[in-house]
């Protein structure tokens, strides 16, 4: 089922920009390798010029890497260090926190 399946038809929250970013990054997890403008625009159903933005955009941000020689991208140490910061709970379906110990803050 795809990202697009998954999101009620017509949801005015959800925005486009973001849900491209995130459709980008996760081609990146799929593919498991560096990717160009145009091998990822034709994977996505993009415009070069959006998925070239949106590249760019990430990058600026540090969750891609650009190769200076070839121009291609790939997902940064950021997302591996963003990765490990989620909680274990969380990577198997939301569970509410711990209760807390008496006495504990």
């Amino acid at each position: 089922m795809s990202d697009r399946e998954l999101r009620p038809a017509g949801d005015t929250q959800v925005l486009a920009s973001v849900s491209n970013a995130a459709r980008v990054l996760k081609e990146f997890g799929r593919a498991r390798t560096d990717l160009g403008v145009s091998d990822l625009a034709r994977r996505l159903g993009l415009g070069k010029s959006t998925t070239h933005r949106l590249l760019h955009t990430l990058a600026v941000e540090r969750l891609l890497d650009q190769d200076p020689e070839s121009g291609r991208y790939r997902l940064s140490a950021t997302v591996q260090e963003l990765g490990t910061e989620v909680p274990v709970s969380s990577r198997t379906g939301w569970s509410p926190p711990a209760p807390r110990q008496e006495g504990s803050r």
